[in-house]
């Protein structure tokens, strides 16, 4: 699978230099969580973990962006962000808003908010709370340096990089 996905991201970005838009396209590609178990912790790298869990490495994963002129090469940020961020990046970037309401039906506003400082190399604070759930049978919440784990059966919270439960 990654290879065809690698096979057609290249595809694409020969199109855009083709077309003369890579310059002006803005380009993110990461994964929706951990990798498999059978790899273990090796792709998860710094994160504990893998899919299908609550730890570090099932909920947090690296995102490549790529933005000619924009995004200086080679450049690594420990800023936070989720799938949610992106709607509200690409609104941003469009020089649009979300819509109130869609064909006559109040619409809530989009949770996440834009990343485009962290993509121009400033820091930005991490969201106040990052919420993930996995088929409704675990979850976890981030709040700054803590998180509750939640699975069947047990709720302990835990306290991230002391390798403890309380």
């Amino acid at each position: 699978m990654m290879e065809k996905i690698d096979e057609n991201v290249g595809k694409l970005v020969a199109a855009l230099k083709e077309t003369g838009e890579f310059e002006n396209t803005l380009i993110f590609y990461f994964s929706d969580n951990g990798a498999a178990s059978h790899v273990g912790d090796m792709m998860n790298s710094p994160y504990f973990g893998f899919k299908s869990r609550v730890w570090e490495g099932s909920t947090k994963t690296h995102c490549i962006a790529s933005w000619p002129k924009v995004i200086q090469p080679d450049t690594i940020t420990d800023s936070i962000g989720w799938v949610g961020d992106i709607l509200p990046t690409c609104l941003e970037l469009a020089g649009t808003t979300y819509p109130e309401t869609f064909r006559g039906v109040k619409t809530s506003p989009p949770e996440g908010r834009s990343i485009v400082p962290v993509l121009k190399g400033q820091e930005i604070a991490p969201p106040e709370f990052l919420f993930s759930n996995d088929k409704g049978q675990q979850g976890v919440i981030f709040k700054g340096r803590w998180k509750l784990l939640i699975e069947p059966g047990w709720y302990p919270i835990y306290l991230e990089g002391s390798g403890h439960s309380i």
